[in-house]
């Protein structure tokens, strides 16, 4: 009877566990890696911010002998969801229209109670938690950023992006690696803040989604 119980307890777990572990879930229904934006868009709604990039990749195909390169440029979004104080908040990102990775961040908020100009805020911080901490901005910027990229991760194949780039076409028709990312352009935006005549304004500044610089400003007004 208790190896029976047992077996009923897992089935159970099984069955209403989510489809992976980072799954997000909106109301009843499960959001997972394969789901496409209008999916997305269906089960959770707008997301509170987006941010974008664009990579141009070479793929390569091998025809019986020969390998033949194709350049292909790919949209990337990260979209991020503030569920309110009691849930984290989530960043999925969409390759194409399809979700390639969901990742949870801080602590989510509720946009009517967020702090002040002594919040802290840190690098690395996704735009909805410098919303948490200061609000909305009184102004801000967007552009798009022009980078090379190395085929791998490694520091060695950042410092060889610049020679894989003058030579893409060899570096894609390495049939090991399979897809190699030459140019991505990156959303850069720029929030400044006004925090009132007793108070230094300040601008962050996000690059593909995250804080890389806050610099001090001004007297505010």
């Amino acid at each position: 009877m208790a190896r029976l119980l047992a077996l009923l307890v897992a089935a159970s777990a099984l069955a209403f566990a989510p489809s992976s572990a980072l799954a997000m879930r909106c109301g009843m229904h499960l959001i997972d890696r394969g789901d496409t934006r209008i999916e997305l868009l269906a089960r959770c709604g707008e997301p509170t911010d987006v941010s974008q990039r664009v990579e141009q990749v070479m793929v390569g195909s091998r025809y019986a002998h020969e390998f033949e390169a194709q350049a292909v440029t790919i949209l990337i979004e990260s979209w991020d969801y503030n569920f309110g104080p009691t849930r984290l908040m989530r960043r999925v990102e969409l390759r194409d229209g399809t979700i390639s990775a969901i990742e949870t961040l801080g602590q989510g908020y509720e946009p009517s109670a967020v702090g002040g100009a002594d919040s802290p805020i840190h690098l690395g911080d996704a735009p909805t938690r410098v919303r948490t901490a200061w609000g909305e901005p009184a102004d801000r910027s967007l552009r798009m950023e022009a980078v090379m990229v190395g085929t791998h991760g490694s520091s060695t194949g950042r410092a060889a992006a610049a020679t894989q780039a003058s030579h893409h076409a060899s570096a894609a028709a390495d049939p090991a690696s399979g897809v190699a990312v030459v140019r991505v352009s990156v959303e850069v935006q720029t929030w400044t803040y006004n925090f009132g005549p007793t108070r230094l304004m300040r601008r962050v500044t996000f690059r593909d989604g995250h804080v890389v610089s806050v610099e001090t400003l001004g007297v505010g007004f």
